[in-house]
C-alpha cells in the first residue's frame, strides 16, 4: 500500500470537496442529537457530524476535564462543543468563529440551553479576546488544508498557507505564559499537510494525545504545554 502521504497531494481537493458538499446540501436549520442534547446546525456553518475533525472535537468536548474551569474553544463553529463543555460544569466559555454564520448558530445553541457561561464572539483566532483575559483550556480545530476559500464555508477547511495554525502556534507562547501555571491549548490536525516543521518551537512542550482514523484521513489531537511551567 502506498503511503497516504504520496497520495494526498493530488486527491486531498476531491475529498474536501465532497465534505463540503455535504454541507451544502444543508439548506434548512438541522437538528442533531448528541450526549442526549438537541442541537441545531445551520445553512453555511461547519457540521461536527460530517467532517472528520468534527468527530474529534465532539470526543474532545466529552472529557471529563472542564469541570470549574475558563475555555477558549476557537473555531467554535455551530458552538455544540462549546456548549458541551458548560454543559460538563465550565466556569466560562468563549467561543471565537471568523464565519458571523456560526456566530448566530452558536448563539442559538447558547440560548436553546440558558448558558450565561457562554459567550460568543466573532473574529480570528485570539483577537477578539480582552487585554489580560485568561484560561485554563484552549481548543482549536482550525483548518488543516491549504487552499484558497471562496466563501464562509470554506473558511472551515481551507487556510491559505496554513496562516491559522503557524498564527496560533506562533501566539500560544505568550498567551500561555500570560495565564496561570498549568493552562494547556489542544490543536486537532490531520496527516493532509506536513506540520512538522510548525513544531520546532523550544518553549513549547507538543505531545500527541490520541489518533482516530476517518473516512479518508487522521485526526491528531496534540496537547500543547509550557515546557518552564511543566519541569
Amino acid at each position: 500500500m502506498r503511503n497516504i502521504m504520496e497520495i494526498l497531494p493530488h486527491q486531498r481537493n476531491v475529498f474536501i470537496e465532497e465534505v463540503i458538499e455535504k454541507h451544502r446540501r444543508i439548506r434548512d436549520p438541522q437538528h442533531k442529537m448528541h450526549l442526549g442534547y438537541n442541537f441545531v446546525i445551520c445553512p453555511n456553518v461547519f457540521s461536527p457530524f460530517l467532517a472528520p475533525s468534527g468527530r474529534m472535537g465532539l470526543s474532545f468536548s466529552a472529557w471529563p476535564i472542564f469541570d470549574n474551569r475558563t475555555i477558549l474553544d476557537v473555531g467554535c463553529g455551530s458552538g455544540i462543543s462549546s456548549c458541551l463543555m458548560a454543559l460538563s460544569g465550565a466556569k466560562k466559555v468563549v467561543g471565537v468563529d471568523i464565519n458571523p454564520y456560526a456566530i448566530k448558530n452558536a448563539e442559538e445553541n447558547v440560548r436553546n440551553f440558558g448558558l450565561g457561561c457562554v459567550q460568543i464572539r466573532e473574529g480570528n483566532l485570539f483577537d477578539p479576546l480582552s487585554r489580560g483575559e485568561v484560561f485554563d483550556i484552549i481548543y482549536a480545530d482550525l483548518p488543516f488544508t491549504n487552499g484558497d476559500p471562496n466563501d464562509e464555508l470554506e473558511k472551515a477547511f481551507y487556510d491559505p498557507g496554513l496562516s491559522s495554525i503557524k498564527c496560533f502556534l506562533n501566539k500560544i507562547p505568550v498567551l500561555l505564559t500570560k495565564m496561570q501555571r498549568g493552562s494547556i491549548a489542544y490543536l486537532c490536525l490531520s496527516n493532509m499537510e506536513p506540520f512538522d516543521y510548525l513544531f520546532q518551537e523550544e518553549e513549547l512542550n507538543i505531545k500527541l494525545l490520541i489518533t482516530i482514523e476517518a473516512d479518508f484521513m487522521k485526526i491528531h489531537l496534540y496537547e500543547i504545554k509550557l515546557k518552564r511551567c511543566f519541569e
